[in-house]
């Protein structure tokens, strides 16, 4: 019984072990499909994670490709741009330097920091290095104070233009004018640029020297005019009394008894003669006082007024000849004029009136 009983526990805990043999198994074997399952979905995502990893490393590859091709591309670009600058700085200073124009720049001291060939061939010598010299040198010794001053305008007032005109000495020793133009280009330079203007500073100190001896011209024929004024007036004067008296006797002689005709006949033409002349020195003093006349003795004439003084003047040839003067115009009628000037208009309209009558009527004015 006991070794029956011994083979049934044999036989039992085999089936135990068996059971928990499969039982492991078939859990080993879940756990096995699980983490092979696993692995094999882990494998599938790292497998899309490289493909992808591909199209971008790809990507990135063309990427690369292309901005290669385009930074070489911006390199001849930039270098055609470097060389066509480099170009345009060529040109552009040989245009400078075939300028006729002064270019230079200079410093707080007034040291040259640049010349153009234009400035170098008049001012500097071939073998002289700008950087030794000063522009000041070039002045005269007056002139360094307003340089000096423009030099601290400038400086204070930057970008803003200033002119002035120096006379500098050039290398064969001859002085020349050149009108400036200073402007602050940065904190330590100045750009200057001249232009020659030695002939019309010379055609202008000849103009002033001409002008200077048309002055002392003018004052010698000022003076000249004055002393033919004054000798005019003096002749005037002593004519006016001799004619006077000329007439004061004519008159005399007209009144006498004198029965001889050609005695007569003579007088009338004697006192005719004489008031001729008498006029004609009248005329001759007005002409010289018109000749005096300035823009201050213009002034507000009553034409009546004017009118009736030369009639006035005029009473006694009036009265011979039986003249009938008629005045047409508003009696308050002004007129802008010289006085003497007007009045000898109209005394010699009136007298000519007389003067050139019908020799068969009375003179209608």
């Amino acid at each position: 019984m006991e070794g029956r009983g011994s083979v049934m526990d044999f036989g039992i805990n085999l089936l135990v072990i068996y059971v928990a043999v499969v039982v492991g198994t078939s859990i080993l074997k879940n756990r096995v499909d699980t983490e092979k399952s696993y692995v094999e979905q882990k494998n599938q995502e790292i497998e899309a994670q490289n493909n992808l990893l591909s199209d971008q490393k790809i990507q990135i590859q063309r990427l690369n490709d292309a901005l290669k091709d385009r930074l070489a591309e911006r390199g001849i670009q930039l270098a055609q741009a470097l060389k066509e600058v480099s170009q345009r700085e060529a040109y552009l200073k040989s245009l400078i330097d075939s300028q006729t124009t002064f270019l230079i720049r200079i410093d707080r001291e007034g040291n040259y920091k640049y010349a153009n060939r234009a400035f170098s061939d008049r001012f500097l010598s071939s073998d002289e290095e700008i950087s030794d010299k000063q522009f000041g040198d070039l002045l005269e010794e007056e002139a360094n104070e307003t340089l000096a001053s423009i030099i601290h305008i400038c400086f204070r007032h930057p970008g803003v233009s200033h002119k002035m005109i120096f006379k500098e000495k050039v290398l064969d020793g001859s002085w020349i004018y050149i009108d400036w133009e200073f402007i602050c280009i940065s904190k330590s330079e100045i750009q200057a640029v001249g232009i020659e203007i030695t002939d019309l500073m010379e055609a202008q100190e000849d103009l002033t020297t001409y002008a200077s001896k048309l002055e002392r011209i003018t004052e010698h024929l000022t003076t000249r005019n004055k002393e033919l004024t004054d000798f005019g007036y003096i002749i005037t004067h002593n004519l006016r009394g001799s004619v006077a008296n000329i007439l004061g006797l004519t008159q005399l002689l007209k009144q006498a008894e004198n029965s001889n005709p050609e005695h007569r006949h003579i007088i009338n033409i004697l006192n005719n003669y004489t008031e001729n002349l008498d006029q004609v020195i009248k005329d001759l003093n007005m002409v010289i006082d018109l000749r005096h006349f300035e823009t201050h003795d213009f002034q507000q004439l009553k034409l009546r007024d004017v009118v009736d003084q030369a009639i006035l003047q005029l009473a006694d040839k009036i009265q011979q000849t039986n003249a009938d003067i008629q005045l047409d115009f508003e009696s308050e009628l002004q007129l802008i004029s010289i006085k003497p000037y007007l009045a000898s208009i109209m005394y010699n309209l009136i007298s000519n009136g007389i003067k050139y009558r019908h020799p068969d009527r009375d003179p209608q004015i």
